[in-house]
């Protein structure tokens, strides 16, 4: 489990870490789901800017062919990503 608080790793490292743990916990793989659903902030204080988030993690899941979905709603991204 990924846990709270300040990480050296950039925030599309803990999402493909998340992913993969996600996968095994639920004993699928990545071709098994239709879509993936990501809820992160974008702060201007964060450092990364990155642009191409979803297509980062598509690359880094070696899964290009489903749709990758950011939802952006700062706190409530977990109850927002759910509820897309």
């Amino acid at each position: 489990m990924t846990k709270f608080g300040a990480h050296a790793k950039p925030s599309h490292e803990l999402c493909y870490d998340a992913s993969v743990e996600a996968l095994k916990d639920a004993n699928i793989s990545i071709n098994d789901i239709d879509a993936i659903v990501i809820a992160r902030g974008d702060s201007a204080l964060d450092g990364e800017r990155q642009r191409l988030f979803m297509s980062v993690i598509s690359s880094m899941l070696q899964k290009e062919d489903i749709p990758i979905i950011q939802v952006m709603a700062a706190c409530s991204g977990g109850g927002a990503a759910f509820w897309e």
